[in-house]
Parts: structure tokens; C-alpha cells; sequence
């Protein structure tokens, strides 16, 4: 939930690309927020840009979008920059959160893939569905996407805390989206590759 107004600088952009806002009663967590807004828009391509990160430099949308136009991919994964102090992380393709980022909305739908609404690890668990329904990735070598060291989040401010969500949530969105995919049209060597995890997770879960 949010108190500020950003009525005047959605107005000022207006003319250049088709915004649209909504704001919910409460806070219902990022899964929610983030199904509400693949549910309210209407484009081919869906990206996702956390409130305290910014895109790498003016280039990386259109970087992914190419990307997922001429290869006629599901998802295009780019390398990701982390700020950590002075410190910078660079992740590569990888296929555990949203950041840097393209995702075809027409097999989102066919697959009937969207987020559960937990409020923590939920691209976790979005995006092993999205992979165990057998998308088709491609990876590009660009930067596109800037992870900002935000002291005041609510994950770095609460680190000790929400280590320890983080373990069981991570477990759980692992053993949702293999719940997920049995109801799906899934890639049988995917599912035979998440069985034995599907027993673990099952275990430690629920014993």
C-alpha cells in the first residue's frame, strides 16, 4: 500500500506510452499485485520492474523485446546487475526471480501460468511452472536490469527474520508449482527430473 500520488507523473508520460494505474485497498503482498497486473493489461509482452530497481540503461526493454520477437521465444532471460554496497553482483540467465526479464503473455495463457498469492518467493515459484510447462527460453549476453541496494526493504532491513521465511516460502513455491504443473501440459522430462524434489519437499513440508 502506498500513500503518494503519482497521478501527475503518470499524466506527464501519458502521451508517450499507455500507462495504467491501480492502486490496491491494502497490501496484499508482490503475488497478488503482480497477477492483478497481468489480469488489468493487455499487451503480447509482459516485464516486471520492482518499485526500488531501475532498467540498466534506456536500451533494455527494447533489448528483450527484440530478443523475444526474432526468436519467437516464451521467455528471454538478460544478465542481471546487483548493487551490494560497493560491490556488484552479476547474475547470468537465471531462472529464479523476475529481474531482467520478458515473458509472452499468449503461453502464460494457454498454459494457465500466473502467481499464487504468497507474499514472499512467489517468482519462484512462477517461474519453475513456467518451466516445467516447457517454455522456450532464450538467453541474451546484454545487461539489462539493475538489482538497487535498498537498505530500507523490507527483506535487507529484516535479514536475520526473513531468512527464515525465505527457506520455508522458497520450499513451499517449489512444491506449488510441481502441484501446479501435474494439473498443466508439462515437459515429461522435467517432471521426471522434479520427482525425487517433489518427495523431498513433500517430506519437510508437511511431516
Amino acid at each position: 500500500r502506498d500513500t503518494e500520488d503519482y497521478s501527475s507523473i503518470i499524466q506527464k508520460y501519458k502521451s508517450k506510452i499507455d500507462v495504467v494505474y491501480e492502486k490496491l485497498d491494502s497490501n496484499k503482498g508482490p503475488g497478488y499485485a503482480r497477477k492483478r497486473g497481468i489480469e488489468i493489461s493487455s499487451s503480447r509482452y509482459i516485464i516486471f520492474l520492482d518499485s526500488d530497481d531501475v532498467f540498466y540503461d534506456k536500451d533494455s526493454v527494447s533489448k528483450l523485446y527484440n530478443a523475444i520477437e526474432e526468436n519467437n521465444s516464451d521467455v528471454v532471460r538478460s544478465v542481471i546487475h546487483e548493487e551490494c554496497g560497493n560491490e556488484i553482483r552479476v547474475y547470468e540467465n537465471e531462472n529464479i526471480g523476475l529481474h531482467g526479464k520478458i515473458y509472452r503473455r499468449g503461453f502464460l495463457e494457454e498454459k494457465d501460468i500466473t502467481f499464487n498469492n504468497e507474499k514472499s518467493n512467489e517468482d519462484t515459484g512462477f517461474n519453475l511452472l513456467i518451466n516445467l510447462c516447457g517454455a522456450n527460453y532464450t538467453d541474451i549476453s546484454d545487461v539489462t536490469y539493475l538489482w538497487k541496494d535498498n537498505k530500507k526493504s523490507i527483506t535487507r532491513k529484516n535479514k536475520d527474520e526473513y531468512q527464515d521465511i525465505h527457506n520455508e516460502k522458497n520450499a513451499y513455491n517449489i512444491y506449488w508449482a510441481f502441484e501446479e504443473a501435474v494439473n498443466r501440459s508439462y515437459d515429461m522430462e522435467r517432471y521426471k527430473y522434479f520427482s525425487l524434489l517433489h518427495i523431498n519437499l513433500k517430506f519437510l513440508l508437511f511431516w
